[in-house]
């Protein structure tokens, strides 16, 4: 009997220890997404164009992202590959899925640059209780990325953002 006590016991503790498995599903969608966010990211990319194709260099940016109530997002950011600093403006979508995996399809403007890049596409796994995302690039135009990042709710609603000039 107490063998039998202690075997419950035990199952209670594991059980409780799994919350994946005692959360209901649909937990996660675009809506959770609205609101304003830091991005953060670092990695590698390799240039498969240009002057540089073949070559590979450091990256890291910051940007404040706006998503909006269909799931379309906005923002400035900072961005510096291999040295070089440049200021940006992104554009995109964002689409999460009632199991918190999404993707993230953007195109970014460089500062003095005459048209969008589009074509950037990163993973994303949205962690709702924390209300972060961290995401791994898998296309870049131009370059072969190799960058992750970690997004961070500023606020529940999708403010205006603006970027300070240097």
């Amino acid at each position: 009997m107490r063998s039998i006590i202690v075997h419950t016991a035990l199952g209670m503790l594991v059980a409780a220890g799994m919350p994946s498995l005692a959360q209901p599903p649909g937990q996660c969608g675009g809506q959770q997404m609205r609101g304003t966010w830091s991005v953060s990211m670092s990695g590698w990319q390799t240039f498969t164009a240009g002057p540089a194709a073949g070559q590979t260099a450091p990256v890291v940016g910051v940007a404040v992202v706006v998503v909006d109530y269909q799931g379309n997002f906005t923002g400035p950011g900072t961005i510096v590959i291999g040295g070089v600093v440049n200021d940006f403006e992104m554009s995109g979508t964002v689409e999460i899925t009632p199991e918190c995996t999404g993707v993230l399809k953007y195109a970014v403007k460089v500062k003095g640059s005459p048209v969008p890049a589009p074509g950037f596409i990163e993973r994303a796994v949205f962690d709702p209780k924390n209300d972060q995302a961290v995401t791994a690039s898998v296309q870049a135009p131009a370059a072969k990325p190799m960058w992750i990042s970690t997004i961070r709710r500023l606020s529940n609603q999708p403010l205006p953002v603006t970027w300070p000039e240097l």
